[in-house]
């Protein structure tokens, strides 16, 4: 079989694991692998850097390039949110996602709002109340009220009309006005619950060492075990909080991505050293939820 047969039903499994509700977490994990190794195989450094090469481009057609057919559009924009927030670039792929969004209307901008048909209506409400996901936390409702009003209120728009791309000054004039903008003491004070969220997870991993250097039982080794795992899902939640606030030259957020990514590895490292003392403990899942936040990019 070859490579191109052997990443299309690899695509195609992963989208049937996300459509029968099994295991959403491994076929994201399956998914996101995918997708870079085919970016780094192109001579790309990222699925973001891909993208950026092909401004408009539907993103299924580059999924479906890049995986084989069957890859969906949202499964691409979930991998480039987590990109974006993970570099403090969330508004400049926001932007490139409303561009590609409005490209898709069929026919291009229908005109003034007070001569739209239904169908027109059906288009254009469609295109603007869903083209930024979920994944983008604490802007997506008043980001999407926004555009909207940014756009409906142009009547400079002609019958027909596309974004070049995410620069566009329709687009860039709509992000000024709607796009939120964090005041500094923001960052310092999401910052700062991130960092206390992140200590108390390296006394957890301390109390962990303790356990094990003293043979604790393994009921107090798996309790452990958990316990650490979610202080510090808690401090990525966290981080991901502060990445989004968009300050991707920001050293704080460098830095509490370099802690993040450690002291996940410094778990991982505890709990098979755990298994090695008692290799009957029940940590498969505490592993499995560690590797698969590894696996994404945030």
């Amino acid at each position: 079989m070859n490579e191109t047969a052997q990443a299309y039903l690899a695509a195609r499994g992963m989208e049937a694991f996300m459509s029968r509700g099994r295991d959403v977490t491994y076929a994201r994990r399956r998914l996101v692998e995918h997708l870079h190794a085919a970016a780094l195989k192109r001579g790309h450094e990222s699925l973001s850097h891909y993208v950026r090469a092909y401004p408009l481009r539907p993103l299924s057609e580059i999924g479906n390039e890049l995986c084989g057919n069957g890859v969906a559009g949202r499964s691409v924009e979930l991998v480039l949110v987590q990109e974006a927030t993970r570099d403090g670039r969330l508004e400049q792929c926001a932007r490139d996602l409303l561009s590609r969004a409005l490209a898709s209307i069929p026919g291009g901008w229908p005109g003034s709002p007070s001569r739209w048909t239904r169908q027109h209506k059906f288009c254009v409400t469609r295109v603007l109340m869903n083209w930024l996901p979920h994944g983008v936390v604490d802007v997506r409702t008043p980001v999407l009220a926004g555009i909207t009003t940014a756009l409906l209120s142009r009547v400079d728009l002609v019958p027909g009309w596309k974004p070049f791309g995410p620069e566009d000054p329709v687009i860039a004039d709509a992000f000024q006005r709607s796009w939120p903008r964090w005041p500094e003491e923001e960052l310092t004070t999401r910052a700062a619950a991130f960092a206390a969220e992140l200590a108390s997870f390296e006394r957890k991993c301390d109390q962990f060492r303790e356990v094990l250097r003293s043979r604790g039982t393994r009921r107090r080794i798996e309790s452990s075990a958990a316990h650490a795992r979610t202080l510090w899902f808690s401090a990525r939640h966290l981080y991901i909080r502060l990445a989004a606030l968009g300050r991707a030259s920001h050293p704080q957020l460098a830095r509490a991505r370099e802690e993040l990514s450690a002291g996940r590895l410094a778990l991982r490292a505890l709990i098979f050293h755990a298994r090695s003392q008692v290799p009957e403990i029940r940590v498969r899942e505490v592993l499995d939820n560690l590797e698969d936040a590894g696996a994404l990019p945030v």
